[in-house]
């Protein structure tokens, strides 16, 4: 009897199968929806995920860090306050929205994948020595801080801006073309800054008082200072003004119209006895004295360092080097001595050579002012006549009219060969997908889970439903 009630009670896979046939309209039921719930999680999560508009830019007018007119670069000159607002005007961004919070720019480049891919490559090779792999170390580490240092990337999080896709990639490509308009016009980064620093202003002095001279004489200068450089460089030692005149043609003119005009004006017309001359004059003897004293540290300095050699020297080691000494090193009892000298002097050479041309500049600038002051006090008596200042003033105004034309036509030459600051990498595009494989986890895991629960609400539901049948039965 008990064997039969246990052969009752006993659920055979048959009778398991049939249940959830039965119920299987449930089962698909539960699943779905467990699928849905799963769908509609992912969805509205996805939403919520920041995926930002990337854009990757080549800097080609940045060389070492620097603008061609040696200011420093900095990514975030990007974020410029006048790159900020020219970006909000273009796109009316309201002024609610804090455009530094949704905009990220930093240096990154797509290359990198590539080069990893070739360090790991190089360091997969057998038998690799460890001079070899430091050399890949090496290799490794200056390729990726070329690539960093030359290629920019800039994030616009579009999202948060309460803008949408596209605008966000427009925005993206317009960031870089705003800030390179903003620095080659306002902060003229394309000058040169020898240039920069041999400007003149477009008025012209009068000649009839002393600080109209004095005036005169520093823009001499300055032009003199732009000639320099001009002739210096191959790429500005042809121009020429639409009147013809070259760089070396106005040099040649500078020339004549001090050795005519401007000389004797400087002599005759800077007394002592003139209150902005006698401080002129002063000042230039100050100059020179202070130059001195800057000579004088060098020679302390180099002096020094002879008697610091000297005092370090090993015995047997002479105070001169030798020609022996050039071809060979003898290791004796003070060979090491001998060769940690030798060392040090020539450690030292670079640092000797460079106190010397400084040294040397002094020296020309203090010649160059003293004999500015040994010739204005010659007892010299001006020209009197109104046509002579006259000439020179209408001289030296078409010699400014030429350097400001030539100094025009310089920076356009610069920028033209410089080109542009940057070149797309590639097209701005939206980064991140919706369908990350979180999401497709999460809608698994659901699916399953739905499933299962509805396998055992079937179960449940069919073996309560056989017993009430027993019941009946019974």
């Amino acid at each position: 009897m008990v064997n039969e009630i246990r052969e009752d009670d006993e659920i055979s896979l048959t009778d398991i199968i049939v249940s959830l046939w039965r119920g299987r309209g449930i089962i698909i039921l539960f699943t779905a929806m467990a699928a849905t719930i799963s769908i509609v999680y992912v969805v509205a999560s996805a939403v919520q995920v920041n995926r930002p508009a990337s854009y990757y830019i080549e800097l080609r007018g940045v060389d070492n860090g620097r603008y061609p007119n040696g200011t420093a670069f900095s990514p975030q000159n990007l974020l410029a306050p006048e790159v900020l607002s020219r970006l909000r005007q273009q796109f009316q961004i309201p002024s609610s929205v804090v455009l530094r919070d949704h905009i990220v720019v930093s240096y990154a480049s797509p290359s990198t994948a590539g080069i990893n891919e070739e360090y790991d490559r190089r360091l997969s090779a057998n038998n690799l020595s460890i001079a070899e792999i430091e050399a890949i170390n090496a290799d490794y580490r200056r390729e990726l801080a070329d690539a960093m240092s030359s290629a920019i990337r800039i994030d616009v999080n579009f999202t948060p801006m309460g803008v949408d896709g596209t605008v966000g990639i427009a925005i993206a490509r317009a960031i870089p073309e705003i800030w390179a308009q903003v620095y080659s016009t306002q902060f003229r980064i394309f000058d040169d800054q020898r240039l920069a620093n041999a400007s003149v202003a477009r008025t012209v002095e009068s000649l009839e008082e002393t600080g109209g001279i004095l005036v005169a004489n520093q823009r001499l200068r300055a032009i003199e200072r732009g000639l320099s450089v001009m002739e210096g460089d191959n790429r500005l030692s042809l121009l020429q003004t639409d009147g013809g005149v070259s760089v070396t043609d106005l040099a040649e003119e500078l020339k004549r119209f001090r050795t005519l005009y401007f000389n004797a004006l400087m002599t005759g017309g800077i007394v002592d006895d003139d209150g902005i001359g006698a401080v002129y004059l002063e000042d230039i003897r100050l100059q020179i004295q202070d130059l001195r004293r800057r000579i004088a540290t060098y020679d302390q300095s180099l002096e020094e360092l002879r008697e610091l050699q000297k005092a370090g020297r090993p015995a047997g080691v002479p105070d001169q080097p030798g020609a022996g000494e050039r071809d060979s090193v003898q290791l004796g009892e003070s060979g090491l001595g001998a060769i940690v000298d030798l060392a040090e002097r020539a450690s030292q050479t670079t640092f000797v050579q460079e106190i010397l041309r400084q040294r040397q500049q002094l020296a020309f600038e203090v010649s160059a002012l003293q004999r500015e002051l040994e010739s204005v006090g010659v007892d010299f008596e001006l020209p009197k006549s109104a046509s002579f200042k006259s000439a020179a003033e209408d001289e030296l105004k078409e010699l400014s009219q030429n350097y400001l034309e030539l100094l025009d036509r310089a920076r356009q030459r610069i920028q033209t060969q410089l080109g542009e600051l940057y070149v797309p990498v590639a097209s701005p595009e939206i980064t991140g997908s919706l369908v990350s494989p979180r999401s497709v986890l999460i809608v698994g895991v659901g699916t399953i889970v739905g499933f299962l629960l509805s396998v055992v609400v079937v179960l449940i539901w069919s073996a309560i439903a056989s017993r009430r049948s027993e019941e009946v039965v019974a």
